[in-house]
């Protein structure tokens, strides 16, 4: 009988041994991803008791109260109270028409993405009214163009 070249050697592992009385198994290693015993939640008991608190606000919800906020500016002499959304627009419509590039195409950016729809069916409507005249022209013209041919054929 011939022994194996090479032998796989199995890892023994430590007998189970109780606790001590801080809750730690010395045998179970402590650290990173292994926290000790007594520092873990106990079964069935929860990891934020009070939950999240009736008053606090999440990120949309503060972004929105901010940019809805009214704010008073003056604007060719007279005061008028705007969104601070609104403020922004103006301030880049006016740096757009001093001749701000980033600002125009910002501005060009946003029109492409929330582009205004009435815009938009007035466009639709032109184009649905243009197909329609240019279907009647050529219809006109294949009119003139077979009178034409049935006059040429008489003579």
């Amino acid at each position: 009988m011939s022994t194996p070249k090479h032998s796989v050697r199995r890892r023994q592992r430590p007998q189970a041994t109780k606790p001590d009385s801080g809750g730690h198994d010395p045998h179970r290693p402590v650290g990173f991803a292994n926290p000790p015993k007594a520092g873990q939640f106990k079964k069935g008991q929860s990891g934020n008791p009070k939950g999240r608190p009736k008053g606090s606000k999440n990120i949309a919800t503060i972004l929105n109260e901010r940019l809805n906020k009214r704010i008073t500016i003056r604007e060719g002499g007279r005061t008028k109270t705007v969104s601070v959304l609104e403020a922004k627009f103006i301030q880049l419509t006016k740096a757009m028409l001093e001749g701000d590039d980033k600002a125009t195409n910002l501005i060009i950016k946003l029109l492409e993405r929330y582009g205004d729809e009435t815009h938009q069916n007035e466009k639709e409507a032109l184009a649905v009214f243009s197909a329609e005249e240019d279907r009647q022209v050529i219809e006109e013209l294949l009119r003139m163009n077979s009178s034409a041919a049935l006059g040429e054929e008489d003579k």
